[in-house]
């Protein structure tokens, strides 16, 4: 059930930062006031997520896959393009998760 509640932190946290970029700072004040409610569901979906898992992992996951996700909405809705080598530490991250996942450490 912990990966379910981290995976919900995670998608929530991605939507937020979304709708913050959508609010061109303050200017457009729908988004940030959205992007707001749902950084602040997605802090509670991660306390939920730390019952049943080390913090360390939980954080380093949320952090990874946010970027990863971070990366694609930034492509594929706001057209941001990358070079070459950020696609490249963009796939180190994804290891990396990867990695501390499968290793064992854990609750």
């Amino acid at each position: 059930m912990s990966y379910f509640y981290l995976f919900c932190t995670i998608v929530l946290e991605s939507i937020g930062v979304a709708l913050l970029n959508k609010s061109d700072g303050v200017g457009h004040w729908q988004y940030l006031l959205g992007g707001l409610l749902f950084f602040n569901i997605a802090m509670v979906a991660f306390a939920m997520a730390l019952k049943g898992m080390d913090m360390t992992i939980a954080n380093t996951t949320w952090a990874g896959a946010g970027i990863l996700i971070i990366a694609m909405l930034g492509y594929w809705l706001f057209q941001e393009r990358y070079q070459f080598m950020q696609y490249v530490y963009i796939g180190f991250v994804l290891v990396g998760i990867i990695g501390l996942n499968v290793s064992g450490v854990g609750k």
